[in-house]
């Protein structure tokens, strides 16, 4: 409920800030990295206060904080009484509840089921959130679009009224899920509250660094997530909006097919993991396909190839997603779980703000064609490079150290 929720925000705000300034991508692009910052920089403590204290009473609390803020965003969008400022102060909010809650949920399945039902678990609650990537956008862009139907507001004209019944629908989804966790019951819990949180977040840092082939592919991640996800965050509300003038369904229904794609590349990982010893040259290659889509979306072609492009970039993000995880657990020690999830969120999104905001002022400078064309171009060259090395092509193989690290560490 909380994740089709959080869709409607993700995709009314950025329309709303086209709508508010002319369709500026510089100010929508900041406001974007407004949400991305905390979710960046808090991220890696949001694992360790999982650790520390409960995983249950860290969500619920973020959870309820959440709830006043969209509802109270939502109203004053209804009654248009926004400024840039304000969505600004709106966007770190959400931006930091959102670091506060995401690892605090990946850990929630280990304080509410036994360890003999986590398997099943794993699997509903991997399928609800895929699930919630392929209804939640499309609900959100159709909901939009109904409302400013029946309002008579032409196509391309601005309504921020429509815009706000998002944000008050998310605001009612996070409280329904609220209130359904109120009925959780805990099993067991696994504090470490005599801890230092600093200690706990440079501990897990340092398990990480020390272990090469998890610092080669954390380093990797950085890499390819600043040229993809920042990019594709900022240029497909402009491309859709500004340079092909679809309507918000429209937008959902794009954006949801990065979710069917997920859901694709997840089962495909699902059916046929790769070994260790495959997993590098498969993760370089999915990642190669993905920069090639990115740079043939630069052309803009019609809304069917986009379609398809956007599928492409979902289904091998699923395939690497579900392939990655897998192989980051079974070489993680169950005292460092949480904080080697929180890092791996954070070489995929800690610098998702700074790529945000850089898009947004090439876009300005340049076009919407060659910022995808250079990211493309960019992504694609840094998978061959790693092709050809043999020690990032051989990454998810297992080295000498494996077990001096984990040993120490456990020590530690």
């Amino acid at each position: 409920m909380s994740h089709i929720g959080g869709f409607f925000t993700l995709l009314a705000l950025p329309w709303l800030v086209l709508s508010i300034s002319n369709n500026n991508p510089i100010l929508m692009s900041t406001v974007m990295a407004c949400i991305s910052l905390p979710h960046g920089f808090f991220i890696l403590f949001g694992g360790a206060l999982a650790d520390r204290y409960s995983p249950f009473k860290v969500l619920i609390i973020a959870r309820i904080s959440m709830f006043f803020v969209v509802f109270s965003l939502g109203l004053i969008v209804y009654f248009n009484i926004t400024s840039m400022v304000l969505l600004y102060i709106y966007a770190l909010c959400i931006g930091t509840l959102s670091s506060v809650a995401t690892p605090a949920s990946q850990s929630i399945l280990p304080v509410i089921l036994p360890a003999t039902r986590l398997g099943k678990g794993n699997s509903i609650l991997m399928g609800t959130t895929y699930l919630a990537q392929i209804l939640g956008p499309l609900f959100a862009g159709w909901l939009i679009w109904f409302i400013r139907s029946i309002r008579g507001i032409a196509q391309g004209q601005s309504d921020l009224i429509s815009i706000s019944y998002a944000f008050i629908l998310d605001a009612c989804l996070i409280l329904v899920a609220i209130c359904l966790m109120t009925s959780i019951k805990i099993v067991t819990t696994h504090n470490e509250r005599n801890q230092n949180i600093l200690n706990m977040v440079s501990q897990g840092l340092r398990f990480c660094w020390e272990h090469r082939n998890i610092r080669i592919v954390l380093l990797y991640l950085i890499l390819i997530s600043f040229f993809i996800h920042g990019p594709l965050m900022t240029v497909l509300p402009v491309l859709i909006k500004v340079k092909l003038g679809l309507s918000e369904a429209d937008y959902g229904n794009l954006y949801a097919m990065i979710g069917i794609g997920t859901v694709i590349g997840a089962g495909l990982a699902i059916l046929k993991t790769p070994s260790d010893k495959l997993l590098g040259v498969a993760v370089l290659i999915c990642d190669c396909i993905a920069g090639l889509a990115l740079y043939f979306m630069s052309y803009q072609i019609d809304i069917w190839s986009i379609a398809l492009l956007l599928l492409i970039i979902g289904s091998c993000s699923g395939f690497i997603t579900i392939s990655g995880i897998t192989w980051f657990q079974k070489r993680t020690p169950d005292i460092f779980m949480g904080r080697v999830m929180s890092i791996l969120l954070f070489t995929i999104f800690g610098l998702v703000p700074i790529s945000s905001a850089l898009t947004g002022l090439l876009i300005d400078r340049l076009s919407i064609s060659h910022v995808l064309a250079y990211s493309g171009i960019v992504i694609v060259l840094c998978s061959i490079t790693g092709l050809i090395h043999p020690k990032i092509r051989t990454m998810g193989c297992c080295n000498k150290q494996f077990s001096a690290v984990i040993s120490t560490s456990e020590i530690t």
